[in-house]
C-alpha cells in the first residue's frame, strides 16, 4: 500500500509538473508569437523572408549551444543532490552567458562591413543571442530542479515585457523593420535573466565556464553536432527555395512557417521538460513506463500541432488579416503541408527524448545526419518540380518517413540495460 501511496503521488507531482509545463510553452510560444505576429502585419513578404532568416537564425546558436552547454545538466543531473545540482548549473549558467556573449562579439565585426539595414540586421541577431540562452539556461534550470512553475513565472514576465515593448515601438509607430523586431525580442527576454537570478539566487559564473564546457565535452559536442546538422537543414531548405524558386516562393514558405511558429516552440518546451522525467524514470529502473512516456509524448504533441494547424486552416479571412495583415492568403497558401511537417516533427520528440536519456549522442548524430540529407534533397527536388508548393510537400513527407527511422534506433537501445553507458562518455 505504501508503494501504491508513493507512485500515486509520484504520478500527481508529475502531472502538476506536467502542466507547468503547458502553461509556460503556452506562455513561451506567446511571447514569439507576439514578434511573429507583428512581422507578419508589419512588413514586406520580403522583409518577412528576412526576418524568418534572422530569427531562426538565432533560435539556431541558441539551440546548438543548449545543446553544447545545457543539456549535459538536464541529463547527468536531474537527479543530483542539491549542493551538487546548483554548482553544475552555476557552471552551466555561466558557460552559457560567456558563450553567448562571444557570439555577440562575433556578430558586432561581421556587421561592420555590412550596408545599414544588412549590418543592422546581423548585429541584432548576435545581440539576441546571450539573451535566449541565458534565459533557457534558467528554464532548465527549473525543469532540472522540477520547479517548472518557476520557469513559468520567468515567462509570463518575457511576455508582459515584450507586449508592452511592441506596443509602445511598433503598433503605436504603425511600422517595423526585421532588425527592431529582433531587438525587442532580445531585450524582453533578457528580463527573464534578471528575474532568474532573483528565483533561484543563484548567479552564472563565468570562472567556471570552460571546465564545464571541457568537462561534458562529449556528450554536449555531439548533441549540438546533431542539432546543427538538423536546424541547419532547414535552414539550408529555405535557401534552396529562394535561390531555384526566388524570393517570393522564399516568402510564401516562409509565412506559412511563421503561422505554426508557436506549435514548434511548444515542442521545444516540451523536450525541456521530458528529459529530466525520462531520466528520473530510468533512475528508478521504470523503462517500461519510460517507453509509454515518450510515446504519449509525441502522440499529444503531434494531436496539438494538427489541432493548431486546424483551427489555423479554419479562421475566417477577416481574422486572418487581424493576424497577418495582406499577408494571410499568402501565408495560408501552404499551410497543409506545413502542418504535415510540424506533426512529423512532433512524432519525432518521443526518441529524441528517449536518445538523450540513455546518453546516446553518437546516435543522435548519425540520425541527425541522414535526416539532414534527406530533407535537403527532398526539398531541391520538390522545388524544381513544383516550385514552394512542392518544396512545402517535400519537406513534410520526408520529416514524416524519418521519424520511423528514429523510433526503430530508440527501440533498439530501449532493449539494453536502463542507464548503463551505451556510448562512451
Amino acid at each position: 500500500m505504501v508503494t501504491v501511496g508513493l507512485s500515486r503521488g509520484s504520478f500527481r507531482r508529475a502531472g502538476s509538473r506536467a502542466v507547468a509545463t503547458f502553461v509556460d510553452e503556452g506562455l513561451s510560444s506567446l511571447q514569439n508569437f507576439v514578434v511573429l505576429f507583428a512581422a507578419l502585419h508589419y512588413l514586406s513578404v520580403s522583409g518577412i523572408g528576412a526576418f524568418t532568416l534572422a530569427y531562426t537564425g538565432a533560435l539556431l546558436i541558441e539551440s546548438v549551444l543548449k545543446s553544447l552547454l545545457l543539456e549535459p545538466l538536464t541529463i547527468r543531473f536531474s537527479t543530483a543532490q542539491r549542493d551538487v545540482h546548483r554548482a553544475a548549473a552555476s557552471g552551466a549558467l555561466g558557460a552559457s552567458l560567456a558563450f553567448g556573449l562571444a557570439c555577440s562579439v562575433l556578430a558586432t565585426v561581421i556587421s561592420a562591413p555590412l550596408n545599414n539595414s544588412d549590418g543592422m540586421l546581423v548585429l541584432a541577431t548576435g545581440l539576441a543571442v546571450p539573451s535566449l540562452i541565458v534565459q533557457e539556461a534558467w528554464r532548465v534550470y527549473f525543469f532540472t530542479t522540477a520547479n517548472p512553475w518557476k520557469a513559468a513565472l520567468n515567462d509570463g514576465v518575457c511576455l508582459g515585457v515584450t507586449l508592452l515593448l511592441v506596443w509602445f515601438f511598433v503598433v503605436r509607430q504603425d511600422s517595423a523593420s526585421p532588425s527592431s523586431l529582433i531587438f525587442l525580442l532580445s531585450a524582453g527576454t533578457a528580463i527573464g535573466i534578471l528575474v532568474g537570478v532573483v528565483q533561484a539566487r543563484l548567479c552564472p559564473s563565468v570562472r567556471r565556464a570552460w571546465p564545464w564546457a571541457r568537462t561534458h565535452w562529449y556528450l554536449g559536442s555531439r548533441l549540438a553536432g546533431g542539432n546543427t546538422v538538423g536546424q541547419g537543414a532547414g535552414r539550408v531548405s529555405l535557401a534552396i527555395v529562394g535561390v531555384i524558386s526566388g524570393s517570393a516562393a522564399l516568402g510564401q514558405f516562409a509565412a506559412s512557417r511563421t503561422l505554426v511558429t508557436p506549435a514548434t516552440t511548444m515542442m521545444t518546451s516540451a523536450v525541456t521538460f521530458a528529459v529530466p522525467e525520462a531520466v528520473r524514470l530510468i533512475g528508478r529502473g521504470r523503462r517500461d513506463h519510460l517507453t509509454w512516456f515518450l510515446v504519449g509524448l509525441s502522440a499529444v504533441l503531434a494531436g496539438a500541432v494538427s489541432v493548431f494547424g486546424l483551427a489555423l486552416y479554419l479562421v475566417p479571412a477577416n481574422v486572418g488579416a487581424v493576424i497577418a495583415g495582406s499577408n494571410w492568403d499568402v501565408a495560408k497558401s501552404l499551410l497543409f503541408p506545413v502542418v504535415v511537417w510540424a506533426a512529423a516533427v512532433a512524432l519525432r520528440q518521443g526518441p529524441r527524448v528517449g536518445l538523450r536519456a540513455f546518453e546516446c549522442p553518437a546516435t543522435i548524430l548519425r540520425l541527425s545526419i541522414v535526416t539532414a540529407v534527406a530533407i535537403v534533397t527532398a526539398t531541391a527536388i520538390g522545388s524544381i518540380a513544383a516550385g514552394a508548393v512542392g518544396a512545402a510537400w517535400a519537406f513534410a513527407l520526408v520529416h514524416m518517413a524519418t521519424s520511423v527511422l528514429w523510433w526503430s534506433s530508440y527501440r533498439r537501445v530501449a532493449r539494453t540495460e536502463p542507464r548503463v553507458a551505451v556510448e562512451p562518455r
